[in-house]
């Protein structure tokens, strides 16, 4: 079989930690509009709400991501991290460790994968009926970016093992063989642009870290593919739901460009 006709129905990871989708957007002078809005289109979803500070939030927002909202939204890191924030916590409907987040600069949802995830569809049409409404009903409400990152985590005993569970060229960067450097920590970064797909942007990071788990020496290995749209006229024309199906679908094409056969159809 082709990895390129492997369907995600048969690809079973449980190495896949967790699903953060966000959308980050400007127009709005009030979350408390937001929130509203959300607690009348989807009733008692979940099993508990509070408020957080963005800057609490050390899963789903990195120093990175907060640059980008702050591109995306013209407003300093500053403000948005000192920002009180709606946090939706557990579905009552749908298993799983969920977390929705509303403020006033986006919009994110984190899915922590564990023994009792549901399949991404059932939890990101909460996600996909938010933003619809708050485009919909909030008059100056203006997407920026909307994007789907997905983060794989996994500790081999042996560095020969890495090269049966991923393709050679993820970790094996001709120019900086993988064994040269002992302990040290790495990182590799890719960049991908997809034009047939209204631009699709993809940045790929891979991290490798020496360990000691239980006193024995592991590698530990983090995939994190960020899939993402940024064409703010797409953003407004097209319905947006169908662009996080587009992404989502591309996001695993790219994992599958990265994964072996035997992997994905767990062989192995």
């Amino acid at each position: 079989m082709s990895k390129a006709d492997i369907q995600r129905n048969q690809v079973h990871d449980n190495h896949m930690k967790f699903v953060i989708i966000r959308l980050d957007y400007s127009g709005v002078t009030d979350s408390a509009e937001l929130v509203k809005l959300f607690d009348k289109r989807f009733p008692k979803a979940f099993k508990d709400r509070g408020y957080v500070i963005t800057r609490e939030i050390s899963l789903a927002l990195r120093k990175e991501d907060l640059v980008s909202i702050s591109e995306a939204v013209s407003v300093p890191i500053s403000v948005i991290e000192k920002e009180k924030i709606v946090r939706y916590r557990g579905l009552n409907n749908v298993p799983g460790d969920v977390t929705l987040d509303i403020s006033q600069f986006y919009i994110c949802m984190t899915i922590k994968y564990n023994e009792n995830y549901d399949g991404f569809n059932n939890y990101v049409e909460y996600f996909k009926g938010a933003i619809t409404i708050f485009k919909e009903k909030v008059d100056y409400f203006s997407p920026r970016r909307l994007g789907i990152r997905k983060c794989r985590v996994e500790a081999f005993s042996q560095l020969e093992l890495l090269n049966t569970v991923f393709e050679p060229y993820v970790y094996n960067d001709p120019n900086l063989p993988i064994g040269n450097f002992g302990d040290s920590m790495r990182e590799y970064r890719s960049y991908l642009q997809n034009d047939n797909l209204n631009n699709i942007r993809t940045n790929i990071i891979r991290r490798f870290m020496p360990i000691a788990e239980n006193e024995v020496r592991k590698f530990n290995t983090i995939l994190d593919i960020d899939v993402y749209y940024q064409d703010r006229k797409l953003l407004l024309e097209r319905e947006m739901s169908n662009l996080i199906d587009e992404a989502n679908q591309f996001e695993f094409e790219v994992y599958k460009m990265c994964m072996k056969e035997d992997m994905l159809l767990g062989r192995l």
